[in-house]
């Protein structure tokens, strides 16, 4: 991987690297384009767990994750995210 591929990983807010922390994930469509409304292209860019969940007011919950192989064991998980992967209320 190139400094910059790697560097895309990186927190739009707070620039800690995604991948480090093991905060690698998708959300329902919506609530990024919620969280993300202000930019150009919401869709390139990174949000650690705790920079979303800033942006949105809230913790994020089990059901805001879509079924897919990237939120279901496709990556190692940071216990933070973990512990939103797998609650179902706030």
């Amino acid at each position: 991987m190139t400094k910059q591929e790697y560097e895309a990983f990186n927190c739009w807010d707070c620039n800690v690297n995604t991948l480090e922390i093991d905060e690698y994930y998708m959300v329902d469509d919506e609530l990024w384009r919620s969280a993300t409304d202000e930019l150009d292209t919401p869709m390139d860019i990174m949000l650690c767990v705790g920079c979303l969940e800033s942006r949105l007011g809230g913790k994020l919950v089990a059901s805001d994750f879509p079924e897919l192989p990237i939120n279901r064991g496709f990556f190692p998980y940071s216990t933070r995210l973990l512990n939103r992967l797998t609650n179902v209320s706030n």
